[in-house]
């Protein structure tokens, strides 16, 4: 079952996942307030270039996105945008590009791990943890297909992980379709057929769009 990152990924131009999405850049030092209050702003400006290079372009490109993102952190360290964005863009090139997916996931996970220790808007927390959930997962879904035969691909940690946080959605907010589909896919990876089947079917009353192939495996 091959989506677990969200459909509109599959048209992304993006870069190899064989450097990190991080650069480490030195952050910019600001002299004054009022310089900060303009670092600030341009942090948030290239949060959003990012966020619209990655998902939302005609022509979506990882490695613009990347620069994007990086340059948000340089300017503000502590931009939740910043981590949030590289985290999904990890995400993606692991789900796109399928070299050295692991570390790719486990990458995506430390990001958005760190920006839900930053401070972001009550109204946004939710979407944040849906995508760590996503990335947890994908991790989850990698060792069970790739570790069958590896002891050290133990694929229930990451999915624990990820139902954790879908069952908190859920009971938080219970018209939210895509923590229905996400706990689905979870469900599937965790070989629990007619929980999935559950979880899919009401994703689709909420009208949340389930990916079609999914579909046909949970049949």
């Amino acid at each position: 079952m091959k989506s677990i990152f969200i459909a509109i990924a599959l048209l992304l131009i993006c870069s190899g996942c064989d450097s990190p999405a991080v650069n480490n850049g030195v952050p910019y030092q600001a002299a004054s307030e009022t310089e900060r209050e303009k670092f600030n702003e341009l942090s948030d400006k290239y949060a959003m270039q990012g966020w619209y290079q990655m998902l939302y372009s005609p022509n979506p490109d990882l490695d613009r996105a990347a620069e994007s993102f990086n340059l948000c952190l340089r300017y503000n360290p502590d931009n939740y945008n910043a981590y949030w964005g590289l985290g999904v863009l990890r995400g993606l090139q692991a789900e796109l590009i399928f070299a050295d997916p692991e570390n790719c996931l486990k990458e995506s996970i430390e990001l958005l791990t760190e920006a839900m220790q930053k401070n972001i808007p009550e109204e946004e927390v939710n979407n944040l943890k849906m995508d760590l959930a996503n990335a947890y997962n994908g991790l989850g879904a990698y060792y069970s297909e790739k570790g069958a035969d590896n002891s050290a691909c133990d694929k229930r940690p990451p999915l624990s992980e990820a139902q954790n946080i879908l069952k908190e959605i859920i009971a938080a907010e219970p018209g939210n379709g895509r923590a229905y589909y996400l706990a689905a896919v979870n469900a599937f990876y965790q070989d629990n057929i007619p929980l999935a089947r559950e979880y899919a079917s009401k994703a689709k009353e909420l009208k949340f769009p389930v990916d079609p192939e999914f579909l046909e495996e949970l049949k």
